[in-house]
């Protein structure tokens, strides 16, 4: 069992995912030592985004990747880092997550007696819009939100493991809908949720964008 009690890594995508991205950060870069962000050197906004802040670093992926057999092939994008931690001869815990994630600030005192060949999550409450934003920001993990006990499956908004050499996402969707899915069940024994009284905070509705960004902007 193993405690991870060092610097935390992060890594999430981000695609036309400026507006929520400005939102997360604020209170991810102060859980996690290091965010990497992926994305495309044409999105300037994201870029911007992520230009204020030290601990958050980007990773660009061409148009090619992206779009392998459709408009956003997460898998063959995930597999793209995967290449670049395995160059690092990284082997370290790591958290993947998504652009419209925000994280409890008490994550780290979660993470003891881990199992180096499990998989582990936590629940997440939906905040649908700015007007929830608005209200929940400041405290919202005091509030009593509607909200999932937790991701059985551990889906792709928060998988938090041990990385490997060997792992590999699925590159045979050209959307983001399943390869998180089929990387769990082909990679871990065990998939785990961290704590049943804390949990992630999920701006917007979940699958729409599997396809690429298509919701509104939004504006807080």
């Amino acid at each position: 069992m193993a405690t991870v009690n060092k610097k935390l890594i992060s890594a999430l995508i981000s695609l036309n995912y400026s507006d929520f991205l400005d939102l997360v950060l604020p209170f991810n870069t102060k859980i996690f030592d290091t965010i990497y962000v992926i994305t495309a050197k044409y999105d300037k906004e994201c870029i911007e985004v992520c230009s204020k802040y030290k601990n958050v670093k980007t990773f660009f992926v061409d148009d090619e990747v992206i779009k392998k057999l459709g408009n956003f092939n997460k898998g063959a994008m995930w597999n793209a880092f995967f290449d670049f931690l395995i160059s690092q001869n990284f082997n370290d815990w790591i958290c993947l997550t998504d652009s419209d994630i925000i994280f409890p600030p008490d994550l780290k005192s979660l993470l003891v007696n881990l199992d180096d060949n499990s998989l582990y999550s936590l629940g997440r409450a939906f905040c649908q819009n700015e007007n929830q934003f608005r209200r929940y920001a400041p405290e919202w993990h005091n509030h009593s939100m509607k909200r999932y006990t937790h991701a059985t499956n551990c889906i792709g908004y928060m998988q938090l493991f041990k990385f490997k050499s060997h792992m590999r996402m699925s590159e045979s969707f050209g959307h983001g809908g399943k390869s998180d899915h089929i990387f769990v069940k082909q990679h871990f024994r065990k998939c785990t949720c961290l704590h049943d009284k804390y949990y992630c905070v999920h701006l917007g509705a979940t699958g729409t964008n599997w396809h690429g960004r298509h919701s509104r902007k939004w504006k807080v």
